[in-house]
């Protein structure tokens, strides 16, 4: 999916993204207020019964599917332990960690004086609505407590793990010690592909960009840097998937899911990484 017309986007994958709009995307369908909702260029999508700390997380229609069809992979490669695993490892596992991440750019955003309009959560992780940058400095801070979010997180499940384990960190079948060290592997994925992949428009792709001009090129400049390295990963990204496909079959759900993550950027890369006036830093 494109983003909307008049859309800064920041994809934090695992599949977070950080989108700055300016203006809501087309065919968006208006709000009661007359207002339209800045994710409705992604499509129908059902608002949570509360919000946190103020922001509205949206849910779209795609996800419960995702949800059921994973856990049945788990149970077709697992059996009843298999189901159970996946059932909350990508349901409230994978999105309850999406969702910190994109608060974490929220939060980060409240302090740095910029509005935060809401919260989606779609079938390539989560994206956080935000007003748009006064500066590359707040920029790159920004695009960086998304990812930072994931080291308190793997601590986290690193205890879980240990306790489950009564701290001997043994392979075993049990479900906690299971589920902990999946959700370790997660997060470190989530934390190293968001961070350190120089991909606009994920978050070390936004960094690398933001202090590119910081430096002193110019957006056209930085805007060719961005396009070759991006071609240049998802080109890797998208022989990785098809390799790991064809060696595990569809049952490998996170080859599947690095192609779509693939596809999808590749919709995102412009000639402009960041649509626009450039921000003063």
């Amino acid at each position: 999916a494109e983003a909307p017309r008049g859309v800064r986007g920041v994809p934090t994958p695992a599949r977070p993204v950080v989108v700055f709009p300016d203006a809501p995307g087309p065919g968006a369908d208006p709000s009661p207020g007359g207002r339209a909702r800045p994710s409705d260029g992604y499509g129908r999508s059902y608002a949570l019964p509360w919000k946190v700390s103020g922001i509205t997380v949206r849910i779209h229609w795609s996800l419960p599917a995702l949800w059921l069809f994973l856990s049945l992979l788990g149970l077709v490669g697992g059996g009843a332990m298999g189901f159970a695993l996946a059932l909350v490892l990508f349901g409230p596992g994978l999105f309850g960690t999406v969702l910190v991440h994109e608060l974490g750019h929220s939060f980060m955003a409240r302090s740095r004086g910029r509005e935060v309009h809401e919260i989606l959560l779609w079938p390539l992780g989560g994206l956080a609505f935000i007003g748009s940058a006064p500066g590359h400095k707040d920029d790159i801070a920004i695009a960086a407590a998304g990812p930072a979010t994931h080291v308190p997180m793997t601590i986290f499940w690193v205890l879980i793990a240990l306790a489950a384990s009564e701290g001997t960190m043994a392979s075993s079948m049990n479900f906690g010690f299971v589920l902990g060290m999946q959700m370790v592997f997660l997060n470190v994925a989530l934390l190293v592909f968001n961070l350190f992949t120089p991909c606009f428009p994920l978050d070390g792709g936004r960094i690398l960009a933001s202090s590119l001009m910081l430096g002193g090129y110019d957006m056209l400049a930085t805007a060719t840097i961005m396009e070759r390295i991006s071609a240049f990963i998802i080109v890797g990204l998208v022989v990785y998937g098809v390799v790991a496909i064809a060696l595990n079959g569809l049952g490998g759900a996170y080859a599947v899911t690095t192609l779509l993550v693939a596809f999808w950027l590749g919709a995102q890369v412009s000639p402009n990484p960041n649509p626009g006036p450039a921000p003063k830093p």
